[in-house]
């Protein structure tokens, strides 16, 4: 059955505060993914992990590293509690480097692709060791873009890549998911989306 949980993207660390706790008293998700933009890898910036760090919840987090070198950003993340980290395979110089690191702290490790970087980028050596594949259905940075359907092919191809490998990641879908291609891109092969403003939307379409 598809995962559906929130997405949070912002720079102010008040406002990250009263969306953690929206969801958790609403209690539709056990979890939240919360974007991390250094303003290198993209021209945005968001809250620092200092910050989420200071924000307690229950809900389990994944961090979304936005980042050149994401690598390097690792130890500042485990401050934050995560369940996985994931980072971008663009500023990423050793993917390999990268998950074992993450598996190394005893999470869980997940490599993102940004809308327009082919699938083929994913180091084939690695697919046994991640947890999940993330694949951005917009530009990776910003918020409120209309999903791409791009990805619906990007996602059919990884799970013939899956298959084929006997590999047992899972496969998530983040940017401009809402209640009108939701469900096509369960079809397509997803497990997981990330959703923004439509996450109520969502949620209900699947009535959790």
């Amino acid at each position: 059955m598809l995962e559906i949980f929130p997405t949070i993207l912002t720079d102010d660390p008040e406002e990250l505060e009263e969306k953690i706790r929206v969801l958790e008293i609403v209690g539709r998700s056990k979890k939240v993914h919360l974007d991390i933009i250094d303003g290198e890898f993209v021209e945005n910036r968001t809250v620092s992990l200092e910050a989420v760090a200071g924000v307690e919840t229950t809900l389990s987090l994944d961090i979304h590293l936005m980042v050149v070198e994401p690598v390097l950003w690792i130890e500042r993340a485990l401050a934050c509690g995560p369940e996985r980290i994931i980072g971008h395979i663009e500023k990423m110089e050793d993917q390999d480097a990268y998950i074992k690191k993450v598996i190394g702290t005893g999470l869980r490790a997940g490599l993102a692709v940004d809308l327009e970087t082919p699938i083929e980028k994913i180091d084939p050596m690695v697919t046994s060791e991640v947890d999940v594949v993330f694949l951005m259905g917009v530009r990776a940075g910003f918020g409120g873009q209309e999903f791409n359907r791009i990805v619906l092919d990007k996602v059919e191809k990884l799970v013939q890549i899956r298959d084929a490998e006997g590999a047992s990641f899972k496969i998530l879908v983040d940017g401009g998911v809402n209640a009108e291609n939701v469900k096509e891109i369960e079809q397509a092969g997803a497990n997981e989306v990330a959703v923004g403003h439509d996450f109520e939307q969502v949620k209900d379409l699947y009535g959790n």
